[in-house]
């Protein structure tokens, strides 16, 4: 089992936007159904705890392996997902794909 960590950072006043558009598409519901995902959440910094270039969200889900993530990040419609984003996050475009950590042995 693998564990994908994936921050984002809001433009400054889009962070409820960010919520939003994960609750109108599904994001969280459709990763849960995919093929090796075991689980998935979408966590946002507590009003007045972030720190200056912080993320302003994290999403994290743990995954059966690397390949089950990697089929994810290059399903097209999460690629969609990314370009419906993009606009609301700080820097050019939303990231590809997030860290993928696995147990401590």
């Amino acid at each position: 089992m693998i564990t994908s960590v994936l921050p984002l950072s809001a433009r400054p006043g889009s962070e409820q936007a960010v919520d939003d558009l994960y609750a109108h598409l599904g994001v969280l519901d459709r990763s849960r159904a995919f093929p090796g995902c075991r689980g998935a959440v979408l966590l946002r910094t507590v009003e007045g705890s972030l720190a200056a270039g912080s993320a302003t969200h994290v999403v994290i889900a743990e995954w059966d392996d690397e390949a089950a993530y990697a089929a994810w990040v290059a399903d097209p419609w999460r690629n969609e997902v990314g370009a419906a984003l993009a606009p609301l996050l700080d820097g050019d475009a939303a990231p590809r794909s997030g860290a993928v950590l696995g147990p401590v042995r």
